[in-house]
């Protein structure tokens, strides 16, 4: 009785191993290089992310305070101007407003707030109270420089300063801050008392 023939295995050969190990090389490099821009790419979302968050927390911050500096209380001058001593060789501005509603009672009714960059390089807004109680909020970390400038309704330009004795606000408030990236914010103050006045070359 005749045996089947049976097909004999021939053993792998060298030179097909190490093809097999170069394709396999191949395709776990492709697969690396596409997870690394997967991780890179998403690092970059995340970071922006975290940046649209900061430029907004600061821009609503200050928003808020605008619209309470134009909004005028009976009885209470609200005012907004730059000191002439600066901190930290930069500029700030001082405004003074009616606070409300507020978590800390003191804090509610005419306030004084100052916006400055310290010493580390971080935004603050510090805020008195009538009691002279200061409160100080951290608004932006790392930042390298900021500047202000404010649009004159009465002379219808952009100024670097807003001098104490203005008896008007400024219609804009310009905040420009360098940090991870360049800022820039406008804030309204919208019932200014002052007519706009378009002046033009002759």
């Amino acid at each position: 009785m005749k045996r089947p023939n049976r097909k004999k295995r021939h053993p792998l050969t060298l030179l097909e191993m190490m093809v097999a190990f170069s394709l396999l090389g191949i395709l776990l490099a492709t697969l690396w290089g596409l997870y690394r821009s997967w991780l890179v790419t998403s690092e970059k979302n995340q970071n922006a992310q975290v940046q649209i968050h900061k430029m907004l927390f600061v821009k609503e911050r200050l928003d808020k305070i605008a619209l309470l500096v134009a909004s005028s209380q009976e009885g209470e001058a609200n005012y907004l101007f730059t000191p002439r001593e600066r901190v930290e060789g930069l500029p700030t501005v001082c405004f003074s407003y009616y606070n409300q509603p507020d978590p800390v009672p003191s804090f509610n009714g005419q306030v004084s707030s100052l916006l400055y960059l310290n010493s580390i390089k971080e935004l603050c807004l510090a805020t008195w109270s009538q009691e002279k109680e200061e409160r100080i909020d951290l608004l932006l970390q790392g930042v390298s420089s900021f500047s202000l400038s404010y649009f004159d309704p009465q002379t219808n330009l952009w100024r670097e300063d807003w001098p104490e004795d203005f008896k008007h606000l400024p219609l804009w408030m310009r905040l420009i801050v360098q940090a991870d990236q360049k800022l820039e914010l406008l804030f309204r103050l919208d019932h200014s008392f002052e007519p706009i006045l378009y002046v033009g070359e002759k």
